[in-house]
């Protein structure tokens, strides 16, 4: 006679925060390789970051980028991003109207490892990308 046995593996991440309503097509793109995750504004959320900051004004750029932290879908990325904002305002505001003027996307980049400690605002760098790079979307 042929035993069969049978290993179900369930594997859940749950997580409370979830913001609601959830959106079916959010503003942001993740992409996560080794210990660095990548949020990639579309390219219609950047020209409205560009819209709020205008010329680029640091008090301006810091609230800007504190909205649109809250957009990534990651709560210690998040965080992260809002800190460094705080302290970077300007290299952010800077990125981000370099990729509204190609029509790109900006980038928040969070270093996973370093943002819950100490180093958060270390961990987070601030970039752009143009609208060919497979991660930024309309």
């Amino acid at each position: 006679m042929l035993g069969v046995c049978f290993i179900i593996i369930a594997i859940g991440f749950f997580t409370t925060d979830a913001q609601y309503p959830v959106v079916a097509d959010p503003d942001v793109v993740v992409f996560c390789g080794g210990v660095t995750c990548s949020f990639y504004f579309k390219r219609a959320a950047t020209k409205a970051m560009q819209g709020t900051i205008g010329s680029g004004g640091t008090g301006a750029s810091i609230l800007a980028g504190s909205l649109g932290c809250q957009k990534i879908p990651h709560a210690i990325g998040a965080g992260a991003c809002a800190a460094a904002i705080v302290v970077y305002g300007v290299r952010a505001a800077y990125s981000i109207n370099k990729a509204a003027n190609r029509n790109g996307c900006f980038v928040v980049r969070v270093n996973l490892l370093l943002a819950p400690t100490a180093l958060a605002v270390g961990a987070v760098t601030f970039d752009d990308v143009p609208a060919s790079n497979k991660h930024c979307k309309a």
